[in-house]
């Protein structure tokens, strides 16, 4: 694509200076000579340049467009991948409502186990303080505790 409008700009410019060569003065116009092939000359060039820009920040967006098209190819791929694999998956954070009250049971229960490990662990402190009281020392186990040394 790129070829084909290069081609025609080129035959475009080769035309319009074959008809207007540099130096011959523009059918119609008033200017001289001289000035029409300084002016001509300098919005030739300015036009060139300035398409060679533009085709250069063509190439590069496009470039840019290819390799992130296929960036979301690999990506998409790998999505479908990983969504196959984990199909039978069941997902914590669903709107199923089955998983929901699953959820709400299993925050409660845990909620329920931290609260009487808590309690425990006080009534072992005090247990420990009461034997402590008639100067007595808990012989116990090793690694017993909160920490679970």
């Amino acid at each position: 694509m790129e070829d084909k409008l290069q081609d025609a700009v080129d035959r475009g410019l080769l035309n319009d200076l074959r008809r207007y060569p540099p130096g011959d003065s523009v059918p119609g116009s008033s200017i001289s000579t001289t000035e029409t092939s300084c002016d001509t000359q300098s919005l030739l060039e300015s036009l060139v340049t300035r398409l060679n820009n533009v085709e250069k920040e063509w190439r590069a967006a496009r470039e840019t467009i290819k390799r992130k098209d296929n960036a979301l190819m690999l990506l998409t791929r790998d999505f479908e991948e990983f969504r196959e694999e984990h199909k039978n998956c069941r997902s914590l954070d669903s709107d199923d409502p089955v998983h929901q009250e699953e959820m709400e049971y299993l925050k409660g229960t845990n909620s329920r186990l931290k609260r009487q490990l808590k309690d425990a662990w006080s009534q072992v402190a005090d247990m420990k303080q009461f034997l402590n009281d008639y100067g007595m020392v808990w012989v116990g186990e090793e690694g017993g505790g909160p920490g679970g040394q």
